[in-house]
């Protein structure tokens, strides 16, 4: 014998499919600069202040083509509404960490460290590079790495925006400084910058 469907549960399914109804679908866009408003997903919500704040998460070779860099995340979060379109701000990057750990073989070296640094329009992000020496090295040699990759970052940032350093770190140009800097200290096999952060916006130097 079927069981009867309480008057609560019917109208808590009414009520459901009336929620659902009065949601609507966003696009979320990413920044204008340096992106120009780049379509890079769908969202779903009741209103614009549902979707204010949530953070997307998309691989790079989803974002550019780039099939090489399906192993980079990069995520956006989004910071206003425009109609139907959700602009977006990038909040960071970062390498998975089963493609990290695969860089790094037996008889490999591996140096790495965290930058903090502020661009020319005042964002303070955090900046965690990675090389991978061709064999393992001394303490010695790791610092003098360290020491002239910070460097090469904080020389870089000195003179950049916060659209400028996307573009560096996403199309490999800053990566390709630090190794041609580093090179003559001792050869290396890769230099990535693994991870990415927006820490704050509107910093004053």
């Amino acid at each position: 014998m079927a069981k009867k469907i309480s008057v609560k549960a019917r109208a808590a399914a009414r009520k459901q499919r009336d929620k659902w109804k009065t949601k609507r679908w966003y696009t979320i866009r990413a920044p204008r600069h340096p992106w120009d408003f780049k379509r890079i997903g769908e969202t779903i919500g009741e209103s614009d202040e549902h979707i204010i704040g949530r953070v997307y998460e998309m691989t790079q070779q989803e974002f550019g083509g780039d099939f090489s860099k399906m192993h980079v995340i990069l995520r956006f979060r989004v910071t206003e509404c425009v109609g139907q379109d959700a602009l977006t701000t990038f909040i960071g990057h970062h390498h998975q960490t089963d493609h990290i750990r695969r860089q790094i073989r037996r008889y490999r070296g591996k140096v790495d460290d965290v930058v903090d640094v502020v661009s020319t329009d005042g964002y303070l992000v955090r900046l965690k590079p990675l090389i991978i020496t061709q064999k393992r090295v001394q303490t010695s040699v790791k610092q003098a790495i360290r020491s002239k990759t910070r460097e090469v970052v904080r020389g870089f940032i000195a003179k950049s925006t916060y659209d400028g350093l996307q573009v560096a770190m996403l199309d490999g140009s800053l990566e390709s400084n630090i190794q041609n800097s580093i090179k003559s200290i001792y050869p290396c096999k890769s230099v990535v910058i693994r991870k990415s952060q927006l820490l704050q916006a509107g910093v004053v130097m």
